[in-house]
């Protein structure tokens, strides 16, 4: 995408952000390619600086585990300072209030819900902002023993009705 950028031939601004992958390992650029990357989008005119930065914490909502701790860690050891900054998730801004930063990104919670196992988002003083509609689009009758969904992580314990709805992409 740097590269794509780098092509551009502009007059017009260009914002964009730039992720760190410090351990959700689904977007972003790796630790030993972050900082060369900033580098390389900071030189191009048509990008407007300091270009905002943000990273995405993989086990926030666990609160006995320090990960987020160490994610937030490496990204204030490779982020310049001169940049704004957003890290926080839903979980994170619930219970780690040192990764707030600049910017945070409520996601989960604006739907009113927790986003720790075993709590509602009445437990967190959290309501709702919007709501998601949509349609069911499937309804199956399955046998005891079928696995459904990606990886079929969950299997049915009996016969099940199972429906489907129309979201995403």
């Amino acid at each position: 995408q740097i590269e794509v950028l780098s092509r551009l031939s502009t007059e017009t601004a260009f914002p964009i952000w730039l992720k760190l992958d410090s351990g959700m390992h689904r977007l972003g650029l790796l630790p030993d390619e972050f900082l060369s990357g900033l580098e390389r989008l900071s030189e191009m005119p048509h990008i407007p600086s300091p270009i905002p930065l943000m990273t995405h914490f993989a086990n926030a909502d666990d609160l006995q585990d320090d990960y987020t701790l160490q994610q937030w860690a490496e990204f204030q050891t490779l982020a310049p300072v001169q940049h704004p900054k957003c890290a926080a998730n839903s979980a994170a801004i619930l219970a780690w209030p040192t990764t707030h930063a600049d910017w945070i990104r409520p996601g989960l919670s604006l739907y009113g819900v927790s986003p720790f196992q075993g709590r509602t988002g009445m437990d967190e003083g959290l309501k709702p902002v919007m709501t998601l509609k949509t349609h069911l689009i499937s309804i199956k009758n399955v046998l005891k023993g079928a696995r459904i969904g990606y990886g079929g992580t969950y299997r049915c314990d009996s016969p099940q009705r199972i429906g489907v709805i129309a979201a995403g992409y």
